[in-house]
C-alpha cells in the first residue's frame, strides 16, 4: 500500500482543529476546533484525466523526481459554517444511517444537525453545563448514541432524541466505544482503566491492558463492520496508550492481543471501512539541521494483525488531533494544526496479468478470484479460500492459497493468535490458465509463502527463509520421454536463502528443516522477462541475483534502504528496487565479473513499476497521479493517470484501474483497462499522419523497434506500396504477412479487389464487405466472413443470396456450438435445429437435461437415423429415463440395447413388457449368455427373470431392505415391497427404544404399496399380483395384508395424536382419541394402550374409564409384582375419587338403531354398529357420509378439522 499527500485545506485565522469526521456515503467532511469553529465541507470528485494527455515536463529535472505539485483528488463544492456552539468543538460523530451529524463542545453543549435540501440545520440541542463531553459515538445501526461525560455520567439516547438510559459510573471518563453488535459499551477512565458494560450500563469486567503498567488510554476504535464482512479471528478493537504503545484485540476478552510500539506520542487512530487497515497518527521529536528538536507529524499504517505497512510524514505539522477515512478506504483526512490534509492510498491488490486477461481478488474477503478477459468481455469467478499470493507469466497464473481449516484444527476464538493459527494449515500452489482451469497443483506443506514469481517452466515461492521452486506440467503437453523423466525431475525443491551453493538444494519434506530462520528474510522477489534470472530483495537492503533453474548465486548488492518491491528488466541486467518510503533506485548487474553498482537515479513517491518485456532499457513508473515512461535514466513527458501498471509490451503500457474494477464487481467495463503508447509510438503515428511515409521510415530506422515497423507496414499497404510493406514485414518477421502481400500484389488487374482485401487486413471488415457487395461479389464477402469465423454475418449474407445451403448450415452449427460453450442451451438448440446437426442437437439437449426435447427428437427422426437414435438412447439412459430410452433403441431396431437399459436401471416391469413384446427376440441372446443361460433355448422373459432373481438374491444377502423395496417397486411387485416395509415397521416397534413417528411412516409406506397394488390389479381382497417378474407370494400373509393394510398406520397415528392433544392441554380430546386405540391391542400391545387410556382418563377426571383401564392392565399382567402395583395404584386413586365420570362427555345418537352412545365409544352397545374415527381430531363420526374422505388413504375426517390442514393427517397426501 502506498500513501501520499494530495491536498491541503487551510482554516482561516489559523484556528486550531480538534475534531474531524468523514461521512461514508455522500462525502461530507466535518471539522471542529477552537473559537466554536464548525464547518461542513462537501467534496466534489475530480473528473478522470483526459485520454493520456501528456503533462508538461519539469525542466532540468533529469533523473530526479520532485517539483511537480500533487494533483488534487477533489475540489470543494460546498463549505458551510454551522453556528450554535460557544466553546471549542471537541467531538464530531456522523450517523450514516440517518444522515445526521452530532457535535459537542468544551462547554458541554451537544447539537444534532440534519441535512435539508443540501444544507445543514440544527435539529436538537442538549446543553448540560455541569460537565464536559469526553466522547460520543453512534452505534453501527445508527439507532443509539452513547455520550460519556468527564464527571462519570453517561447517556444513551435514541435517534429521535429520546433518552434510553442515564447513569453515573462513578469514574472520570475519557472515551467510549460501541461493540460491533451494539451489545456492549467500552469506557476508558482517567485513571487508565478500560471497563466493559452491557447495553444497559451494567458493569461486566475490565479489559486487560498489556502495553504498559500505569499507561492511560488516549484513543479507542472498535471496528463496527458486520461479522459477515470480517474474518472471525481478525482483530477489530484498537487501543492506543499515552506511552506510544498500541494494543489490538480480536475481542474484549482476548488473552493474547497484538502489541505494537509506534514510537510516537499523542496517538490518534482509526480503522478503515473494511477493518483491514489501521491508521495510527501522532508526532515524534526529531532534530533539525540546527540541532534543535522539533515535532514531526507521522501517520503509520498497520494491518489488522499488526503488520507494518507504510508511513507518511506531514511536513510543517506540529500536532495531529484527528484522523478519518473516506467510505471507500482509498483516502485519508488528517486534522493537523489549523489545516486538513487529504491523503491518497493505493492498496496492494492481489492481482496478475496474462495477455489480455486480468486476474484479481477484492481487498477484503478475498476468497473469490476473478479471471477477466477484458478484450473478449468474458468473466469467470473461482472460489479460492485462503488466497495468499498470485504470480504469472504471459500464459498462466500460479495461485497460492491456504488449505481450509479442518474441524479438528479449528480452535476457539480467543485461545490462539491469528499468526499461530495460520501455521496449522498448509499452502498449495495451483497453476491455472486464463479462465481458471487448473493445470497442475502442488502442496507446499510447512512453507507459508510471502512472495512468489513464475517463469515459463517453474513456480518459485519464498517464506522469507527458504526458496521453494518446482517445475509445473501443463495437461496434455508432456511427451512420452518427458513423462518418463517427470517423476524424477518434478519434485518440489528447497534452498535456504543464506546458502552460498546450489548444492544445498534439497527435496521438500513433510517437516521443516532443522536450519534456523534467517535474520535477514526475503521481502520481495522478481524474475527477468527471459526467465533466466531471479532477484531477491532482503530486509537488510541486499539484492541477490540467482540463475534459473540452476539456483546458483550470481551476484549480490547491498543497498542502504528497506526494500518493499523489486522488479527486473528483460534480460536481468538491471533491477529496480522501491523502498518503504516509495523511493525508486536502479541496480546494474553487469554480465562481466564487475560488481553490481547503484545507478544515478532516484525517483520519489513511486508506487507502481513495470519493465518492458521486449526492451531492456525501457520501463514505466507511477508517481502519485502521473505515469512516466523511462528510457534508461531519462524520463519521457509524464501522463496524468491513476491506474496500476500491469504490463509493458510492444511499446504500450497496460494500466488497470483496480480500484474501479473491484468496486464495479460484475459490471466491470473495458474502459477500466487502458493501453498507453510510449513517445516513440506516438511520434511514429504523428509523422505518418502529418508528414508522410518516407519521413516515418527515416524516423523508425533511427529508432528501430519491431513494434514501430507494424504501423509503417499498415500505412504502406494502405497506399498500395507493396515493396515497402514487404520490407517492413521482413523487419517484424511476419512471414504470413509477406506471403499475403505478394498474393494481393499479384492481382494487378483488379485494384478494387486489392483495396477491399487491404481494408479487411487493416481491421475494417465491415468496410471491406461493403466494397465486395458494391462490386457484386457477395461470394468474396462470404469468404471474408468465413475466414474471420463470423458465422452470424455469413448467415445474414446467405439470406440475401450470397452463400449456398451447405455453408449456411455449417455456420448455424458453428453458432450452436459456440452457444453450447456458453451454456446458452435454448439458443444453441434453435441454431443446431436450423443446421440439421441432430447429433450435436441431441448432445445439447442432454447437457441441458431436457428430457422432453430428447424424446421429441427421437420421435421426429426417421428410423434410418440409427446413429443419432443410438446417441439419444444413450443420453436418455444416462439421465435415468428408461422408457424414453427404450423407445429410441426400439425404433432404431436394437432391442438388446433397450433390454440392457431396463436391466441397468432396474426397470423390471418395463423389461417384462419388452420381453412380452418380443419373447423370442434375438436381442436376448447376449443377456442370456451373461446370465449363464443357453442362448439357443432361453427366451427374453427368462433373461429378465434370471437377472431379477440375481439382483434380489444379492440384496437379500446384503440385508439392504431399502434397495430391495426399490427393486420390487420398479418391478411393480407392490405386495412384496409392502411385506418388507411392514416387517421393517414391526421390527422398529419391537426395539427397546421406539420412535413412533418412524414406525408410523413405515406402516404408511406399506399401506400405500397395497393401495398401488389395488389400483393396478383390482381392489378385491383375493386379488394378487400377476408378478411380471419373479415368483409368487405367501398366500396367507398376502391375504392378511390385503385385508387391513392401514391397521398399523392407524394405530400409531391415533397413538401420536392422543399424545399431541394431551401436551397441547386438551386432555379430554386426548382421551377420546386414546379410546379408539382399544381395538389395536394387537399392534401396540395391551400395556401401551391401556396405560395411555388410564393416564388420560385420570387427567380428564373420567375415573370410570380410568378404573376399567387399570383393571385391564391388572388382569392382563403376567407379573405378580406389576399386578400388585396396578392394584395399589387403583386403591390410591379411587380412595380419593369415586368411580364416576366427572368429565362432560357428550352423547351421540346411533344412525342405525337411534340409541345414544358415549362419544368415547366408536361402537353402539345395542346394535354393535362400528363407526369410523376422525383422523384429524379422534372424534367418532356418527354420520360418515357427511365427512370428507382422503383420496389416497380413503379415511374420513370432519370437514371443519380438515379445513385447517394442508395434507392428510394420516397418509400426508396433499389435500
Amino acid at each position: 500500500m502506498f500513501i501520499y499527500l494530495s491536498k491541503k485545506i487551510s482554516i482561516p485565522n489559523d484556528t486550531q482543529l480538534h475534531a474531524l469526521g468523514w461521512e461514508n456515503s455522500p462525502g461530507w467532511v466535518c471539522c471542529g476546533g477552537e473559537q466554536a469553529l464548525l464547518k461542513v465541507l462537501k467534496l466534489q470528485e475530480a473528473p478522470p484525466p483526459a485520454a493520456a494527455a501528456p503533462a508538461a515536463p519539469a525542466p532540468g529535472n533529469g533523473g530526479k523526481s520532485g517539483g511537480a505539485a500533487p494533483q488534487a483528488p477533489a475540489s470543494l463544492s460546498l463549505s458551510q459554517t454551522l453556528e450554535g456552539h460557544s466553546g471549542t468543538v471537541v467531538k464530531v460523530a456522523w450517523n450514516d444511517t440517518h444522515t445526521k451529524l452530532t457535535t459537542a463542545d468544551s462547554n458541554g453543549m451537544i447539537i444534532v444537525w440534519v441535512l435539508y435540501k443540501g444544507m445543514w440545520y440544527e435539529e436538537m440541542v442538549n446543553d448540560r453545563a455541569k460537565a464536559t463531553v469526553a466522547d460520543l459515538q453512534w452505534s453501527r445501526a445508527g439507532d443509539k448514541i452513547a455520550i460519556a461525560y468527564t464527571d462519570g455520567n453517561i447517556i444513551v439516547g435514541g435517534v429521535e432524541g429520546n433518552r434510553i438510559l442515564g447513569k453515573d459510573l462513578g469514574s472520570q471518563l475519557t472515551h467510549v466505544a460501541w461493540s460491533p453488535d451494539a451489545a456492549f459499551l467500552l469506557f476508558a477512565t482517567a485513571d487508565g482503566a478500560l471497563k466493559l458494560f452491557d447495553a444497559q450500563a451494567n458493569y461486566l469486567h475490565k479489559v486487560p491492558l498489556y502495553a504498559g503498567e500505569g499507561a492511560k488510554v488516549v484513543a479507542i476504535d472498535w471496528h463496527a463492520a458486520s461479522r459477515n464482512y470480517m474474518a472471525a479471528d481478525r482483530p477489530c478493537l484498537a487501543i492506543a496508550l499515552d506511552n506510544g504503545k498500541l494494543q489490538i484485540n480480536r475481542h474484549e476478552r482476548d488473552p493474547r492481543p497484538v502489541l505494537l510500539d509506534t514510537n510516537m506520542q499523542g496517538l490518534v487512530l482509526k480503522w478503515d471501512p473494511t477493518g483491514t487497515v489501521l491508521a495510527v497518527g501522532g508526532h515524534q521529536r526529531v532534530k533539525g539541521a540546527d540541532g534543535a528538536e522539533k515535532p514531526l507529524v507521522v501517520v503509520q499504517l498497520y494491518t489488522a494483525h499488526g503488520a507494518y505497512i507504510r508511513y507518511l510524514k506531514v511536513p510543517q505539522g506540529k500536532v495531529l488531533r484527528a484522523v478519518t477515512w473516506e467510505a471507500g478506504g482509498l483516502r485519508l483526512a488528517l486534522a493537523v494544526d489549523s489545516a486538513i490534509y487529504f491523503c491518497n492510498l493505493h492498496p496492494e491488490y492481489v492481482h496478475a496479468h496474462i495477455r489480455n486477461a486480468l486476474v484479481y481478488a477484492p481487498r477484503t474477503g478475498n476468497d473469490t478470484l476473478t479471471y477477466w478477459d477484458y478484450k473478449a468481455g468474458a468473466r469467470v469467478e473461482k472460489a479460492v479460500p485462503g488466497l495468499a499470493v498470485l504470480a504469472s507469466n504471459r500464459e498462466h497464473v500460479a495461485v497460492v492459497s491456504q488449505q481450509p481449516r479442518t474441524e479438528s484444527a479449528a480452535s476457539p476464538s480467543g485461545t490462539q493468535p491469528a499468526a499461530a493459527e495460520s501455521t496449522d494449515r498448509g499452502f498449495v500452489v495451483c497453476v491455472t490458465n486464463a479462465v481458471g482451469t487448473p493445470l497442475d497443483t502442488r502442496s507446499l506443506g510447512w512453507v507459508a509463502p510471502r512472495a512468489a514469481c513464475m517463469t515459463a517452466n517453474f513456480v518459485l515461492v519464498t517464506d522469507g527463509t527458504f526458496l521453494v521452486y518446482f517445475p509445473y506440467q501443463l495437461t496434455g503437453t508432456a511427451s512420452a520421454l518427458g513423462a518418463m523423466l517427470w517423476a524424477r525431475e518434478s519434485q518440489v525443491k528447497v534452498l535456504h536463502v543464506d546458502s552460498a551453493s546450489a548444492d544445498d538444494v534439497t527435496v521438500l519434506s513433510a517437516t521443516a528443516p532443522s536450519a534456523p530462520a534467517t535474520s535477514d528474510p526475503v521481502v520481495a522477489m522478481a524474475r527477468s522477462a527471459d526467465d533466466a534470472w531471479l532477484f531477491l530483495a532482503r530486509a537488510s537492503g541486499a539484492v541477490v541475483k540467482f540463475a534459473v533453474p540452476a539456483m546458483s548465486r550470481v551476484a549480490e548488492c547491498a543497498l542502504a534502504l528497506r526494500p518493499y518491491r523489486i522488479h527486473a528488466n528483460a534480460d536481468g541486467s538491471v533491477a529496480s528496487v522501491v523502498d518503504l518510503a516509495g523511493v525508486l533506485r536502479l541496480v546494474s548487474f553487469p554480465a562481466t565479473d564487475e560488481k553490481p553498482k547503484l545507478l544515478d537515479l532516484e525517483r520519489k513517491d513511486v508506487w507502481s513499476v513495470a519493465w518492458s518485456d521486449d526492451d531492456r532499457d525501457t520501463y514505466a513508473i507511477m508517481e502519485k497521479t502521473r505515469m512516466y515512461v523511462m528510457r534508461g535514466l531519462a524520463p519521457e513527458e509524464p501522463v496524468a493517470a491513476t491506474g496500476y501498471l500491469v504490463g509493458f509490451h510492444d511499446l504500450e503500457v497496460t494500466m488497470a484501474d483496480l480500484d474501479a474494477i473491484v468496486a464495479a464487481g460484475s459490471t466491470v467495463s473495458r474502459r477500466h483497462v487502458t493501453q498507453r503508447p510510449t513517445r516513440a509510438l506516438r511520434d511514429t503515428a504523428a509523422i505518418l499522419a502529418q508528414v508522410g511515409l518516407p519521413d516515418a521510415l527515416s524516423f523508425v530506422e533511427a529508432h528501430p523497434h519491431p513494434r514501430l515497423w507494424r504501423p509503417l507496414a499498415d500505412a504502406a499497404l494502405d497506399q498500395a506500396e507493396w515493396a515497402t510493406a514487404t520490407a517492413c514485414m521482413v523487419r517484424t518477421l511476419d512471414y504470413a504477412g509477406i506471403a499475403w502481400t505478394k498474393q494481393v500484389a499479384s492481382w494487378t488487374g483488379d485494384p478494387a479487389k486489392q483495396r477491399a482485401a487491404v481494408v479487411a487486413y487493416l481491421g475494417n471488415p465491415a468496410a471491406a464487405e461493403q466494397m465486395y457487395v458494391d462490386m457484386d461479389r457477395r461470394d468474396l464477402a462470404v469468404q471474408l466472413r468465413v475466414a474471420m469465423g463470423d458465422a452470424a454475418r455469413v448467415v445474414q449474407l446467405g439470406k440475401a443470396g450470397g452463400a449456398d445451403d451447405a455453408v449456411i448450415e455449417t455456420c448455424w452449427a458453428a453458432m450452436g456450438r459456440d452457444a453450447m460453450a456458453q451454456h446458452r442451451w435454448s439458443t444453441a438448440a434453435s441454431y443446431l435445429a436450423q443446421a440439421r446437426d441432430f447429433d450435436t442437437l441431441a448432445e445439447c439437449h442432454f447437457y441441458a437435461e431436457d428430457v422432453a426435447a430428447l424424446d421429441a427428437l427421437a420421435r421426429a427422426l426417421p428410423v434410418t437415423a440409427t446413429g443419432t437414435l443410438d446417441r439419444i438412447g444413450e443420453y436418455l439412459a444416462r439421465l435415468g429415463m428408461a422408457r424414453e430410452a427404450v423407445y429410441a433403441f426400439t425404433k432404431r431396431g436394437a432391442p438388446a440395447k433397450a433390454m440392457a437399459v431396463c436391466l441397468s436401471l432396474n426397470q423390471w416391469f418395463l423389461a417384462a413388457e419388452l420381453a412380452a413384446a418380443a419373447p423370442q427376440s434375438s436381442g436376448a441372446m447376449a443377456p442370456a449368455a451373461e446370465n449363464g443361460l443357453n442362448p439357443a433355448t432361453s427366451t427374453t422373459t427368462a433373461v429378465v427373470d434370471a437377472s431379477f432373481a440375481r439382483m434380489e438374491q444379492q440384496l437379500r444377502a446384503r440385508g439392504d431392505g431399502t434397495q430391495l423395496v426399490s427393486l420390487y417397486r420398479s418391478a411393480n411387485q407392490c405386495l412384496k415391497a409392502a411385506r418388507i416395509l411392514m416387517d421393517a415397521a414391526r421390527a422398529a416397534a419391537a426395539r427397546a427404544t421406539v420412535d413412533p413417528i418412524q414406525v408410523k411412516k413405515l406402516f404408511v409406506l406399506a399401506a400405500l404399496e397395497v393401495e398401488r397394488h389395488h389400483a393396478q390389479f383390482g381392489s378385491g381382497t383375493n386379488a394378487t399380483s400377476p408378478s411380471p417378474v419373479g415368483g409368487g407370494d405367501d398366500e396367507e400373509a398376502t391375504r392378511l395384508l390385503l385385508a387391513a393394510p392401514w391397521r398399523g398406520a392407524e394405530a400409531y397415528h391415533y397413538y401420536l395424536l392422543a399424545q399431541r392433544q394431551y401436551y397441547m392441554g386438551d386432555a379430554e380430546s386426548a382421551l377420546r382419541t386414546a379410546m379408539a386405540l382399544r381395538g389395536y391391542d394387537d399392534v401396540l400391545g395391551t400395556r401401551t394402550v391401556h396405560s395411555l387410556v388410564a393416564l388420560l382418563a385420570y387427567k380428564s377426571r373420567n375415573y370410570q374409564a380410568c378404573s376399567r383401564a387399570l383393571a385391564k392392565l391388572q388382569g392382563g399382567s403376567d407379573d405378580a409384582d406389576e399386578a400388585n402395583t396396578y392394584e395399589a395404584m387403583a386403591v390410591h386413586i379411587f380412595t380419593n375419587h369415586p368411580v364416576t365420570d366427572f368429565a362432560s362427555s357428550a352423547q351421540v345418537p346411533c344412525a342405525t338403531c337411534s340409541n345414544f352412545m358415549s362419544e368415547l365409544d366408536n361402537a353402539c352397545s345395542e346394535c354393535h354398529t362400528t363407526y369410523p374415527v376422525c383422523i384429524a381430531s379422534g372424534r367418532v363420526l356418527g354420520d360418515p357420509a357427511s365427512a370428507a374422505t382422503c383420496a389416497q388413504c380413503k379415511h374420513a375426517a370432519l370437514e371443519a378439522e380438515l379445513a385447517m390442514c394442508s395434507a392428510c393427517p394420516l397418509c400426508h397426501a396433499a389435500l
